[in-house]
């Protein structure tokens, strides 16, 4: 029997609960995977919150989170904090929680005790049908992979057997690209996503310097001065040692022409 590709494995609303149903043709087989239901179940939800505190201090507050992250079970994804080196700027920094899900509320409740809260917001995607299709067509898959292995066993043609060891790869490969994507989504949804933003309350005051301070800033640029100075003379030397054979014979012809003039 000459074997045929191996349709993609097709999808469609079945009846009134809207089943999933997948078929595919092997070598002259038709395989149909018996439908797949969508199941009653909560929505699934990838929620994020975002929330702005302005802080006493900044160093406190970032310690306050780590030690939150870890009560709630989460952890600090990402850190950005930089000291302002000039006067009259604010520190502030930033920082990203992942949260489980089911932590998520109480979690933005003990962020906004922390300090005074600028801006709130939370947001929620839903993405129970993308899972749900997902997980249909993974299992449509897998039957599908399933069939073209008992086919494998029965073909007994070089070619055939070719032909179907390819098709097996391609829907080997679809299965692992989908698993992944369902997986990151579920991941997405038990864990979800706080970032904090962190300001000081007050600018940051730079110090007045002492005397010795001072004095040794001072004596420093008496030395830059000095320095500056003596490259500067040593320079005009230079030029004029570079020039002085031009000024010999200027002299001797300003002489010359001097003593014809007397005559």
């Amino acid at each position: 029997v000459q074997p045929q590709n191996a349709a993609a494995p097709a999808y469609g609303p079945s009846g009134a609960a809207g089943a999933l149903q997948a078929e595919s043709t092997v070598n002259n087989f038709k395989v149909t995977s018996s439908p797949v239901l969508r199941p009653s179940q909560r929505p699934q939800l990838i929620r994020t919150g975002n929330i702005d505190l302005l802080v006493p201090d900044v160093e406190r507050a970032i310690g306050q989170l780590q030690t939150l992250a870890q009560m709630q079970f989460g952890d600090v994804t990402s850190l950005s904090d930089e000291t302002p080196s000039q006067a009259g700027v604010r520190h502030t920094a930033s920082v990203q929680l992942a949260i489980p899900a089911d932590r998520f509320d109480q979690t933005m409740d003990a962020l906004a005790k922390l300090g005074a809260v600028q801006a709130r917001t939370i947001s929620a995607e839903n993405v129970t049908d993308q899972i749900v299709d997902g997980q249909a067509r993974l299992r449509n898959l897998r039957r599908t992979e399933a069939d073209m292995l008992r086919i494998l066993d029965r073909a007994g043609k070089i070619p055939d057997v070719l032909d179907v060891t390819q098709q097996i790869a391609q829907v080997r490969e679809q299965i692992e690209t989908l698993d992944a994507q369902v997986q990151s989504l579920q991941h997405q949804v038990a864990y979800s996503t706080i970032t904090i933003g962190i300001e000081d309350e007050k600018p940051v005051a730079t110090a007045e310097p002492g005397i010795g301070t001072q004095l040794d800033d001072a004596w420093k640029a008496a030395v830059r001065q000095v320095r500056n100075f003596s490259v500067r003379l040593a320079s005009a030397v230079l030029v004029v040692i570079a020039f002085a054979p031009y000024w010999i014979v200027l002299l001797i012809i300003g002489l010359f022409v001097a003593n014809r003039l007397r005559r």
